[in-house]
């Protein structure tokens, strides 16, 4: 992704060009080969790459200046971004640093352990895991300027991280790809790691061939870059001491409990979401979770609009005195189905949202007058996503994590297990409407009930 005024550029380089990954480590940037020079396309052995690895730790003991960490830059906002760059690349120095980070196949960032973060600040619930949430956090941000936000590249599309205390995760961005992709990439890399060829390697003393030393990317950095980079690194710490996110895992039942009661598990665990918002602030809103749309040549997602008829309906009767749980479960099945058929109607490319984009940004192109229905107050209602949810199934037990998409809103993804199912809420400090942890809580609350009920009922 690269910044450009008023719209970004997303960049595809070809196999032939994507031929090195970057690693940083301590804010710094290095380039390591990914083939054998002069062998075509034999890529390197383990022993090699962690020869390279082991180059790039013992290179430097300590951090380069904030004002030199060149990456921070990648989280201003994008115009902002757009103009530094604009500067920063007019030195052919840069420019090369530019292309090289770029056109790496990925970039792994080498985290340095801080133990002086906390858990404290961690709001408790019965089901939430602290230390999960602070490394969640360490991922998706890196934990402020004074830790690991430096040591990223915000572009790029995939990063992996890898922290000295053992801590580790991928940061995916996400306009170039959604979740799934790049959690099928995530459950690779495990699988690998579990396997038999991955541990099978040894190191030797052999130095390295020629032409395989990692190489430090250099800058040549201006003072008005300089000045561009700090305030960068203040904005980033607003962000993240503004981000409130909280790490659940919910190990009472999972999957199979919702499924040998004939019922969809992410439809079980959508309306917990809807019973969970009603019960704090007594109010249905727009919910959005991902449809995806690859069936479809370029598709990428829809909205399954999870709020409904059937889920008011069902979320009501749940706290009514004198409803049955043979009618409330009644009430959770007719939802169910409502939220399935929508589901299905979404992956088809039969929902509203993409349509209604495709008919705003056709008039955008064309200089045409918006119709009224896209000025009309119900439609800014309508799309404020006080409820951005997602589902990102593993085999494993790794959560994704994102932030809210709106100041007062909250992000949640869940990963439905067997018998557990992980879950992330974030939402912002600054609104004192939202708090990550009362609604985790919630949502616990939820599902226990829930299961109470359906386990009750006689349907």
């Amino acid at each position: 992704r690269i910044p450009h005024p008023g719209e970004d550029r997303l960049v595809f380089h070809s196999y032939e060009e994507a031929r090195h990954i970057v690693v940083v480590y301590k804010s710094q940037f290095y380039t390591i080969p990914c083939y054998y020079p002069g062998k075509g396309n034999k890529i390197l052995s383990s022993a090699d790459l962690y020869k390279q690895f082991s180059a790039i730790l013992t290179s430097s003991t300590l951090a380069c200046p904030v004002s030199e960490r060149v990456g921070l830059l990648t989280t201003a906002h994008r115009d902002t971004w757009a103009d530094a760059r604009k500067r920063l690349s007019s030195d052919p120095a840069n420019a090369k640093a530019l292309d090289l980070i770029e056109r790496s196949v990925l970039i792994c960032c080498l985290d340095d352990p801080h133990p002086d973060i906390r858990t404290s600040g961690i709001k408790r619930t019965r089901f939430s895991n602290a230390a999960q949430s602070v490394l969640s956090s360490r991922i998706l941000h890196g934990n402020g300027v004074a830790k690991n936000s430096g040591n990223r590249w915000f572009d790029k599309t995939m990063q992996v991280i890898v922290g000295a205390d053992g801590g580790c995760g991928s940061l995916l961005e996400h306009s170039v790809a959604d979740g799934p992709p790049g959690m099928s990439l995530t459950v690779s890399a495990l699988q690998y790691c579990l396997s038999p060829e991955a541990s099978s390697w040894i190191a030797d003393d052999c130095p390295l061939p020629d032409g395989l030393a990692p190489e430090k990317i250099e800058w040549n950095l201006s003072s008005e870059t300089k000045e561009d980079i700090l305030e960068a690194a203040e904005a980033m710490d607003r962000l993240v001491d503004n981000l409130d996110l909280q790490v659940c895992q919910f190990d009472v039942f999972g999957q199979k409990f919702i499924k040998e009661h004939k019922l969809s598990p992410d439809a079980f665990f959508q309306l917990a979401i809807q019973l969970a918002y009603r019960r704090l602030y007594n109010r249905v809103v727009p919910t959005y979770e991902s449809a995806t749309t690859r069936m479809h040549q370029l598709g990428r997602t829809d909205t399954i609009r999870s709020a409904t008829a059937e889920s008011v309906a069902f979320t009501k009767a749940m706290d009514a005195a004198g409803v049955a749980p043979d009618q409330k479960r009644e009430l959770l099945k007719q939802a169910i189905q409502a939220h399935r058929a929508y589901s299905r109607d979404a992956t088809a490319g039969q929902a509203i949202d993409r349509h209604l984009l495709g008919l705003r940004l056709i008039a955008k192109e064309h200089g045409i007058a918006l119709p009224d229905i896209f000025t009309d107050p119900s439609h800014a209602e309508l799309f404020h996503w006080k409820l951005s949810t997602s589902q990102v199934p593993s085999p494993f037990n790794v959560i994704l994590s994102f932030g809210p998409v709106v100041p007062d809103g909250y992000g949640i993804c869940y990963n439905p297990r067997q018998d557990l199912t992980l879950f992330g809420v974030s939402s912002m400090r600054s609104c004192g409407f939202t708090d990550s942890g009362r609604m985790a809580g919630a949502i616990e609350r939820a599902l226990l009930d829930m299961q109470q009920m359906v386990t009750k009922s006689n349907l």
